[in-house]
């Protein structure tokens, strides 16, 4: 709550984006799942005879909404984890987030919000 300002109204309001973001990919998943078709996300059809499905249901098979949860059930293995992770980019935006963050909260400190 340090970002959010400190009070309870902030809390309040950045908790709820966050929750509405989380329902938000929940319900498209799910919307993936009934095959109903009204999401965005489009792939191929597999073309093959057997009953894979498409390409994002496989991907959905083999990844979890929660995370690390497809490493903790064996869906996915940690050193395919490991080479799909950016780690150079999170290791640079890390410390280019923070320094952001630090200069518009001194500037909202300074200047008032």
């Amino acid at each position: 709550s340090y970002l959010a300002g400190g009070r309870t109204v902030d809390f309040i309001l950045f908790c709820g984006l966050a929750l509405y973001a989380i329902a938000g990919c929940a319900c498209q998943d799910l919307r993936i799942i009934r095959k109903e078709g009204s999401v965005g996300t489009v792939m191929r059809i597999n073309t093959s005879n057997d009953d894979t499905g498409t390409l994002l249901e496989t991907f959905y098979g083999k990844t979890s909404f929660v995370p690390f949860a497809a490493v903790v059930d064996g869906r996915q293995s940690m050193d395919l984890l490991l080479t799909e992770f950016p780690s150079i980019p999170f290791i640079v935006g890390i410390p280019i987030g923070a320094f952001i963050q630090d200069l518009i909260l001194q500037l909202i400190i300074k200047y008032g919000y």
